[in-house]
C-alpha cells in the first residue's frame, strides 16, 4: 500500500468522535470550522476537510473528542486476516524505531468481541511489519506515545485510523485534579454553546465543583483554543500533514485570545477543597485568574440576575442519596427563581428525574449521555 492511498488523503475523509447527544451540535462546530460533506451517526461524525481545515478542527473544536484520519478499510472475519491487512500498512512510513505508539479498539456487532484483543493484534501487526522492514519495533507508550493507532471493527469491517491529535481531546490541559465524577470538557463546553455564551453577559456557577464550566466559559470568552495546551499529535507524523503544518496551525490558534473582564465568570461552591481545585484549575489558562471565586453555600449567596447561570449540580450517584438530591434541587429552583430574576439557567443533570424536582418550567431539554447515564442538559428562563 502506498501512502497516497490512505483513506484520508485519498478521500479527505476523517472521523470526529463525539459525546452521545452532542453529535449535530458537533456537526454544525464542524462546518462552521472548514469541514464539509458532514454526515452525524451515533457517537460520531464522518466529515471531509482539506489538510489546514483538518487541523483547525484539531486545534479549534471545542465539542469533539478524538479525530481520526483512516488509513485503510477491510472486511475482517478472523484476527488472522486483519494481522495480514493490517500488516500491509506502511507503518515505517509514519513512524521509525526510536518513537512510540500506542494502540486501542472498538467493537460493535462483530466475531471478535473482545476490544483489548482487538488492539493487541494491531500491535503486533505493527511490531512485526515494523521488524520486517525497519529492522527493529518501536515501543508501546500507552501515556504518552508519539503516535495513537485506533481500529474500529464494526459489523466485521475494520479501520485502521490515526489520531491526528494526542488523546481525547476532552482532556483540554488545565485540569489536573477534578474530584467526584467530573464532567467531561466536551460536555461542559456543549452547555456554553447551547447557552451561546460569548462573554457578553456575567456567568454565574452557584456549584462550581472542580470548575469545569468555569474554564469552559472562560475559554470561549477569552477565545483560547480548546487544543491550547497541545504540543504535538499523529498529525505532525502522516503524510500530507508533518510537523510544519502542524505547528503552522499551532502557532496560528495560539495567536488568538482576548482579554475578559475581571469578574464576569463567576464561581461558588461549599466545599473548601473544591475552590482550591478550581482555582489551580482556572489559573492553568491564561488569564484564568480572572474568574472569581468563593466559598460558601449557594442559599446564601446574592444570585445573579440578568445573566447566565450554569450549573452541574450533585445528583444520585454524585452526592450517594437520591432523596437528598431531590431536596437539594428544589432548594435550587428556589434560589434560581428568587435571586436570578431576567437570567437564564442551564442545568446539567445526569439524573433526568430530577427535572421534576426543580420545581420550575423547563423551556428546553436535551438528551445527553453523561458516563454512561442517560442525562439531560435543561434550560430555564427566570423572570
Amino acid at each position: 500500500m502506498d501512502t497516497r492511498e490512505f483513506i484520508y488523503r485519498e478521500h479527505r475523509r476523517f472521523f470526529a468522535v463525539v459525546n452521545e447527544g452532542l453529535e449535530e451540535l458537533a456537526a454544525a462546530e464542524l462546518e462552521r470550522l472548514g469541514a464539509f460533506r458532514i454526515r452525524a451517526i451515533r457517537r460520531g461524525v464522518h466529515f471531509h476537510a482539506e489538510p489546514p481545515e483538518a487541523l483547525d478542527i484539531l486545534f479549534g473544536s471545542r465539542l469533539v473528542g478524538r479525530i481520526l484520519a483512516p488509513l485503510a478499510g477491510f472486511d475482517c472475519h478472523s484476527s488472522k486476516y486483519m494481522h495480514r491487512r493490517a500488516g500491509q500498512i506502511p507503518w515505517e512510513e509514519l513512524i521509525d524505531p526510536s518513537k512510540t505508539f500506542a494502540v486501542s479498539a472498538t467493537v460493535v456487532n462483530s466475531k471478535a468481541t473482545h476490544s483489548q484483543y482487538v488492539s493487541l493484534v494491531l500491535k503486533d501487526a505493527i511490531c512485526d511489519r515494523m521488524r520486517e522492514h525497519a529492522g527493529e519495533r518501536p515501543s508501546v507508550d500507552r501515556r504518552e506515545p508519539d503516535l495513537r493507532a485506533h481500529v474500529h471493527l464494526e459489523d466485521n469491517f475494520a479501520t485502521v485510523s490515526i489520531d491526528l491529535g494526542d488523546g481525547s481531546r476532552h482532556r483540554r490541559g488545565y485540569r489536573s485534579d477534578s474530584g467526584d465524577a467530573p464532567l467531561p470538557e466536551t460536555v461542559a463546553a456543549a452547555v456554553m454553546e447551547l447557552a451561546k455564551f460569548d462573554g457578553t453577559r456575567p456567568l454565574l456557577d452557584p456549584m462550581c465543583g472542580s470548575g469545569t464550566l468555569l474554564a469552559e466559559a472562560f475559554m470561549r470568552a477569552a477565545e483560547i483554543p480548546a487544543g491550547f495546551a497541545l504540543q504535538r499529535g499523529g498529525a505532525g507524523l502522516l503524510p500530507g500533514f508533518g510537523t510544519e503544518a502542524f505547528e503552522t496551525a499551532r502557532k496560528k490558534w495560539l495567536g488568538l485570545g482576548k482579554p475578559v473582564d475581571e469578574g464576569l465568570i463567576r464561581g461558588n461552591d461549599i466545599n473548601r477543597q473544591q475552590i482550591v481545585i478550581a482555582g489551580e484549575n482556572l489559573a492553568r489558562l491564561p488569564g484564568g485568574d480572572e474568574v472569581r471565586l468563593r466559598r460558601g453555600d449557594f442559599r446564601d449567596h446574592p444570585g445573579l440576575e440578568n445573566g447566565l447561570i450554569v450549573c452541574n449540580p450533585p445528583w444520585g450517584i454524585r452526592i450517594g442519596d437520591e432523596e437528598a438530591a431531590q431536596a437539594l434541587v428544589r432548594e435550587f429552583g428556589d434560589f434560581l427563581k428568587q435571586k436570578c430574576r431576567g437570567s437564564d439557567a442551564w442545568l446539567v443533570l445526569g439524573n433526568r428525574e430530577l427535572i421534576k424536582h426543580v420545581g420550575l418550567r423547563a423551556a428546553k431539554r436535551v438528551p445527553v449521555r453523561i458516563g454512561g447515564l442517560d442525562g439531560r442538559f435543561v434550560k430555564y428562563e427566570l423572570y
